[in-house]
This record gives structure tokens, sequence and C-alpha cells, in this order.
């Protein structure tokens, strides 16, 4: 069982090297027809430039993936972060779908800062004082409760 298991294992790794591979190829084509494009036009636009810089996230992707064979989260955001705004700059929206789609980029954004602070976020340590360790840092308090009058049979007690 343990040798089928290996075998699967290493059949899955070549398919999607394989599948890896031919993505490379279909965004080099597309991205060598954008230029031969541009070449045959003779002006180069802006959403040229910026598909031209969809294609080269998704070959840096890739190239990352064979290096270390991880695909980074932080890179499907960014190509979609630059593909809603090449949408909205250069396809006709009416004004609720430009904004819907200024919201989503706005949402990939915090997506790619929380991405970013996680190491900080991962490596800070705080915690939450208990109610209990309030009544000894506030001074008063306990005098108050006693002077009030009030006497609580069954105090409910936070715990973290």
């Amino acid at each position: 069982m343990k040798k089928i298991n290996i075998l699967v294992k290493n059949i899955l790794i070549i398919i999607e090297k394989f599948l890896h591979l031919m993505i490379l190829g279909i965004v080099v084509f597309l991205c060598g027809r954008e230029i031969f494009q541009m070449f045959l036009d003779g002006s180069v636009g802006v959403s040229s430039i910026m598909l031209i810089f969809i294609y080269l996230e998704i070959i840096q992707m890739i190239q990352i993936y064979f290096d270390s064979g991880k695909i980074p989260v932080r890179y499907p955001l960014y190509i979609c972060m630059f593909n809603l705004a090449r949408i909205i700059s250069f396809e006709s929206l009416d004004s609720a779908d430009a904004l819907n789609h200024s919201i989503a980029i706005l949402m990939v954004g915090l997506a790619l800062l929380a991405l970013a602070g996680r190491k900080y976020i991962r490596d800070s340590e705080f915690s939450i004082p208990k109610i209990s360790d309030l009544n000894k840092k506030i001074p008063g308090l306990n005098d108050q409760a006693k002077t009030s009058g009030s006497v609580v049979k069954n105090p409910i007690i936070a715990r973290n």
C-alpha cells in the first residue's frame, strides 16, 4: 500500500509540473502575442502594459513554484488587483459596477496588508486581563463595592 501511495504521489507531482509548464507556455504565448500586436498597431497603450504586467506576475509565480515548490498567496492577489484595476480603467462600467470593483480592490489590498503584517501579528504577545486582576489595579474599586450597599450573591466572573 505504501508503494502505491508513493507511486500516486509521484504521478500527481509529474502532472502538476506538466500543467505548470503548460500554463507557462500559454502565458509566454499570450505575452508575445500582446507585444506583437503593439508593434503592429504602432502604439503602446496602458491597457497593454497592464496586461503584460499581469503576465509577468504569472510567470514569476510559476518561477517561484519551481524554485521552492510553493506558490505564495500574495501573487494571485496582485494579479487580481491589477486585473480589477484594468477592468475599471478600460471597460465601460456603470457607476455601481465601478464602485463594486473599487471595493473589491480595497478588500484585496487589505488582504495584502494583512499578509504583510502577519509576521508582526504572529510574533506579538498580548494578553487580555481578567476582571479579577482589574480589581487589584484600580484603587478604591473594592472599597466602592463595599460601601455601595448592593450585595451580589452569585457574582459572575469572566475568564479567559
